[in-house]
């Protein structure tokens, strides 16, 4: 797909600066395992000279979101030094990179991510809210969580087939995903969404409206739940991991 080479060839040309390394380490990801999932710092300048040389390789940047042409028709990709962070690539159970994910460094509105998008801009692309699925996708069992990093963190951690929607609330995009993974030869769905579930009534309604869809599919539905200190399932799971290092 375009989509998929133009976003791999943007992230190809781009580095991950050390406190996102860091950070990523932290959360419990190896170095192969960041390489392999393409986090990219987003760069603060420079964007003109990138998206020329992209240009230059003939990457098409019409119809990808994060493109779109400024003023004077030229065009260029909508980062901003306001907001940086890192590109989260989101991935189709067919492996292609469908949109990003800025993980901001600095979150504003409570917001920790943000599209990489340029829905309201001249020529531009409105990402969506793609699907992230990690993992074998032939999987018997599927767990659902919210987040493409919490996913990936998650897969690479516990070694299960994981999908992701952006938030809570957006479940009906996994409609299309749930029919893939079905015909794959996937059985089970269960949802590992944080588990603020419990006091969160948004994340509630989802967390139970994306279990309707997967029954009405014909999957086995299960909720998982563990210890409340650890929020997210990926943070579960790298406690879990440090207590069985010797």
């Amino acid at each position: 797909s375009v989509i998929d080479q133009t976003l791999r060839t943007l992230l190809e040309m781009l580095t991950l600066a050390q406190p996102h390394k860091e950070q990523l380490l932290r959360r419990g990801l190896t170095e192969e395992q960041i390489t392999r999932y393409m986090y990219r710092s987003t760069p603060a300048f420079g964007y003109r000279r990138i998206v020329g040389n992209m240009l230059e390789m003939g990457c098409t940047l019409e119809g990808v979101p994060g493109f779109y042409k400024t003023k004077d028709g030229a065009w260029t990709l909508n980062c901003n030094p306001k907001c940086t962070g890192f590109f989260v690539p989101v991935i189709s159970v067919n492996g292609l990179v469908q949109g990003c994910q800025i993980r901001l460094d600095r979150p504003f509105n409570d917001a920790k991510y943000i599209w990489f998008s340029s829905s309201e801009k001249s020529c531009g692309t409105p990402s969506g809210s793609p699907i992230h699925c990690v993992g074998d996708p032939c999987a018997a069992d599927v767990y659902v969580t919210e987040g493409a990093l919490k996913a990936t963190i998650a897969h690479c951690l516990s070694g299960k087939t994981y999908v992701a929607v952006a938030g809570a609330g957006q479940y009906h995009a996994l409609d299309q995903t749930f029919d893939t993974l079905l015909a794959l030869g996937a059985k089970r769905i269960s949802e590992a969404y944080d588990m603020d579930k419990f006091q969160n009534e948004n994340v509630q309604k989802g967390a139970v409206q994306m279990m309707d869809l997967a029954k009405r599919k014909g999957f086995i539905v299960r909720s998982l739940h563990w210890d409340p200190t650890f929020k997210g399932v990926d943070d579960y799971y790298l406690a879990k991991s440090k207590l069985q290092k010797p």
